[in-house]
Formats: structure tokens, C-alpha cells, sequence
């Protein structure tokens, strides 16, 4: 079950934390990717992961983001940080459980602000951003750690690494990832403005947007929800106070 997988996870952290040995410490890498590759795929099915297990593994997984962070640049390194990530983006999709979204989006953001982060784990860091913004308390985190912004300009940015016969996985991520905040925020409208930090949240969204098109049906969308004029002027509000 999702418990023996936890644990096979914690068993190769456990020796990736304290081994010395290069090629070790690569092969611990290797089973944490694979192990929670086997995680994402599985807590999925509902009811398999519980609070406990979640409150857990989000333990287990910053742990094994400061270990890996200690390896030599390799594509083994990148796979399993990407992992990490991806499991993280899968878990704040999940409703049956709470994740502490702040906490995510201050890992995340470490990632996208790293100039030395690869073109793999960055799309991986937009894509949980994505995985994120399927909640009211997604969307608030996201806008609080002004990531909205940062991420519009992945959108806009080419890859690092990107040629011309090579999707721009980076780019394409972070255009997905702009339109599942978008779409969350005018959704969960009504609920962020009612919330602490809400309408600010919701501000930071609008201002993240630099698409006269995708800002015109966005602010069409907010309009058209009961009592939706009201909940753009407290948007509004909060961008002159602000300013």
C-alpha cells in the first residue's frame, strides 16, 4: 500500500542523506525518482493517501529536495528533484487532504528564482504551481508569493535549452499553468474576496495578466458571476492601495 511505498521512499533518503559514496548516493537518487513516480500515479485512486500519510510524505519530500540538492548536476538529479515536485503539484490537486500551499509556493518559488535550475525541473516547478491553483487556498499562496507573475514571464520566455526542433517545455508548461490560475481564480471569485487576503489575491492575478484579450475575458468572466461587479471593485481597491 501507499504506507510500504512511503517508507521505500524514506529508506533511500535515508541514504542519500548519510552516504558518501557518488555513486551511491546516485543510486538513492534513482529509487527516490522511480518510488515516488509509483506515489504520483497512485494517490490518484481516492481515499489512498490519508492526512497523516500526506503530512508525512510533505515531510519526506522537502527533506529529499535539501538532499538532492547536494548532488553533482546530473540528469539523474534533475529527474528525481523533478519528481519531488510533480508529486508535490499532484497532492495540492487532491481534495480529500489539506497541503500547506504557502510552504509550497516558497519551494517552488526557490526553483524559478535559481538561475541555475534546468529547463525539466522548472517546467516541474510550473506545472505543481498549476497543481496548486486547483484551490481557493492554491490561488491566495500564488498570489501572495507573487508568482503569477513569474510565471507569465516563463510563458513568455523561451527554455534555456530549447532549439529550433525542440517544444518549449518550459514555455508550454507555464502557458498551461497561467490559464489553470486564471480560470481558478475567476472561478473561486466569489470565495476570495469573502477570505482574508482574497481580493488581493484576486488583484494579483489581474495584474499578472499583460494579454489584452485573456484580461478583457477574464474580467467579462468575473462580471458575469453573482455579485460579480462588486468583487472587481474589491479587486480594484485593493490595486489602488497598494499603489
Amino acid at each position: 500500500g501507499v504506507q510500504s511505498i512511503i517508507d521505500k521512499i524514506e529508506q533511500a533518503l535515508a541514504e542519500l542523506e548519510q552516504m558518501d559514496d557518488p555513486e551511491m548516493r546516485e543510486s538513492a537518487a534513482i529509487e527516490i525518482n522511480n518510488t515516488m513516480q509509483l506515489l504520483c500515479n497512485l494517490i490518484l485512486v481516492e481515499g489512498t493517501l490519508d492526512q497523516s500519510a500526506a503530512d508525512q510524505l510533505s515531510g519526506i519530500i522537502q527533506r529529499s529536495l535539501a538532499a538532492l540538492a547536494t548532488l553533482e548536476a546530473s540528469d539523474e538529479k534533475d529527474s528525481a528533484t523533478s519528481m519531488c515536485l510533480n508529486l508535490l503539484g499532484r497532492m495540492a490537486t487532491l481534495t480529500s487532504i489539506g497541503t500547506d500551499t504557502d510552504a509550497t509556493a516558497n519551494i517552488v518559488g526557490g526553483f524559478m528564482d535559481d538561475i541555475s535550475t534546468s529547463d525539466t525541473v522548472m517546467a516541474s516547478a510550473i506545472s505543481c504551481i498549476g497543481g496548486m491553483a486547483s484551490s481557493a487556498n492554491g490561488v491566495r499562496s500564488i498570489a501572495r508569493t507573487g508568482m503569477v507573475g513569474r510565471v507569465q514571464k516563463k510563458a513568455h520566455n523561451k527554455g534555456k535549452h530549447a532549439g529550433v526542433n525542440k517544444t518549449d517545455e518550459v514555455a508550454t508548461t507555464a502557458t498551461s499553468a497561467m490559464e489553470v490560475i486564471r480560470n481558478q481564480a475567476v472561478s473561486n471569485a466569489a470565495t476570495l474576496v469573502g477570505t482574508d487576503g482574497g481580493a488581493s489575491a484576486l488583484a494579483a492575478v489581474l495584474m499578472g495578466i499583460d494579454d489584452k484579450k485573456i484580461m478583457h475575458q477574464t474580467l467579462e468572466q468575473i462580471i458575469n458571476h453573482e455579485g460579480g461587479l462588486q468583487i472587481l471593485l474589491d479587486a480594484l481597491c485593493e490595486l489602488r492601495d497598494d499603489n
